[in-house]
């Protein structure tokens, strides 16, 4: 899948009584910001902090990020997903008003499937407020609301779905290296189809390594390929010498 940086154009405010009166007046205290925005290191460190030395006299709370994006009709034939890498604590995500997931670990990612909610041809919002209020909850630093990158997955055509490949070194000696790489992939043409799967190791953008296989997908299914693929004279890592 392509994959897109969609850390730009938010909007942040902490929620409370006040914010919430503000809003219902129609005034509004949120600042516009770029991803990852970690709110507890803006909160006011207190002595009397609930998880003290824990979260470094940080406190928590509840916090609210917003984002307008423009939908493309092309995307009505493609895979279209939303990565958030990790937000702290407890997120609710909601799009065009409707609650499409909750995520109670802060520590994992997740991925959301945006076909079923999103407008085509307009204007989306995209909202997802996070309570981290709970103190203390964790031994150590968190950090609060959206502390790591949010990414647009797009699929187009034939794609490889996210950590859908697999690299494994089979075997290593001097003269030879054998290297399988395993990958799904999915075809969303609507149609089967025949299509040329190229795979290429490179070093200092040099071709070390090739494999071309011909692979015929079914309509809308996903289909796995397998190759071995040897790598001569392969620069093998060591502490003095550390090949990647």
């Amino acid at each position: 899948m392509r994959c897109f940086k969609f850390n730009e154009g938010w909007t942040f405010e902490k929620s409370d009584s006040n914010s919430q009166l503000k809003a219902f007046q129609g005034e509004k205290s949120a600042i516009q910001v770029t991803l990852p925005y970690d709110a507890m290191i803006r909160e006011k460190r207190t002595a009397d902090c609930p998880a003290g030395a824990q979260s470094g006299f940080y406190p928590g709370g509840v916090y609210a990020y917003e984002k307008v994006f423009f939908v493309p009709d092309e995307w009505k034939t493609q895979d279209v997903e939303l990565e958030f890498e990790g937000i702290y604590g407890t997120a609710r995500v909601w799009i065009n008003g409707g609650l499409v997931h909750i995520n109670r670990n802060g520590y994992m990612g997740f991925l959301i499937n945006l076909k079923p909610w999103i407008l085509y041809g307009q204007e989306n919002i995209i909202k997802i407020d996070v309570d981290n209020s709970c103190q203390p909850n964790s031994r150590w630093y968190t950090g609060s609301g959206i502390y790591r990158d949010v990414n647009l997955l797009i699929g187009t055509e034939l794609y490889v779905p996210r950590d859908r490949m697999r690299i494994n070194t089979l075997s290593v000696q001097d003269e030879v290296a054998v290297i399988e790489v395993c990958a799904d992939i999915k075809n969303i043409t609507g149609i089967s189809i025949e299509a040329e799967c190229i795979i290429e190791f490179c070093r200092c953008g040099k071709t070390v390594a090739q494999e071309v296989q011909h692979v015929v997908f079914l309509q809308n299914i996903i289909e796995t390929i397998r190759v071995q693929i040897p790598v001569l004279k392969p620069e093998k890592w060591s502490p003095e010498h550390p090949n990647l």
